[in-house]
């Protein structure tokens, strides 16, 4: 950590001049602080194209106040830092399958002000990375399979990356929430649902579980075979991600 970035959080906790531990992030850098008074994370972002701070930390402020994020504590929106309170808990998985559900259903349906109608399609999104990449004989199958791919004119607050990693079962209620909320968006609920599906190695019989507890909470229909082009879009989308990724790091 720089001493601009330890001086901006000794402003914030004054009793963080140590006790710092470094803690994973996919871009960026993290540090999990410990003091008398509760644990906090502290991250730095690292800037990219596809991203929208403001969203960001407006759609993970909303889910927190409903339960379901890491709340912030403060934020740089220039610098890319985040104080947020940590969460202790355990990987959700098979097991938390309908709080898995219940959890991304109750994000849908969040609500945000109008000045962030942040929409930002999966086309889009592939087209940010495939620039990066520009490699189009590499790209264009890819790029294919995401625009055969029609988003549903019914877009929500989306979180955009519901993996593994970043869905945790809060102790001792079992309320699942998610973390890492840097590509957040309104978007096509069932693209969400995608992600949770390619991300999780479950069976065909848990995966439909959990399709059957999202339509339930979520109060909708779900169209097999519109879920099925979305997950061809986010397995597409994932293998140009790794690419622009490693390129811009």
């Amino acid at each position: 950590m720089n001493e601009q970035d330890l001086g901006w959080l000794q402003l914030r906790l004054p009793v963080c001049t140590v006790n710092l531990e470094p803690i994973a992030t996919v871009r960026g850098e993290g540090w999990r602080i410990r003091t008398p008074d509760g644990d906090y994370a502290f991250i730095r972002r690292t800037c990219a194209p596809w991203l929208t701070p403001q969203f960001e930390v407006a759609a993970q402020r909303a889910a927190a106040a409903v339960g379901l994020a890491p709340e912030l504590v403060d934020c740089d929106l220039n610098e890319r830092l985040l104080l947020m309170h940590w969460i202790d808990g355990e990987p959700a998985d098979t097991p938390h399958l309908e709080a898995m559900a219940h959890t991304l259903a109750s994000i849908h349906r969040l609500q945000l002000p109008d000045s962030l109608d942040v929409r930002r399609g999966v086309a889009e999104l592939a087209q940010v990375y495939a620039d990066i990449i520009d490699q189009p004989s590499r790209c264009g199958p890819l790029l294919d399979e995401v625009h055969a791919y029609r988003e549903d004119d019914d877009w929500v607050v989306c979180h955009r990356d519901p993996t593994p990693s970043n869905f945790l079962l809060r102790q001792p209620q079992s309320t699942a929430v998610l973390l890492d909320w840097e590509y957040a968006s309104h978007g096509d609920r069932w693209f969400d649902v995608a992600c949770v599906l390619e991300s999780f190695e479950w069976s065909a019989e848990e995966q439909q579980q959990f399709i059957d507890h999202y339509a339930r909470h979520a109060g909708v229909v779900a169209n097999a075979a519109h879920l099925r082009r979305a997950r061809m879009a986010y397995a597409a989308i994932v293998r140009l991600w790794d690419v622009a990724v490693d390129l811009v790091r």
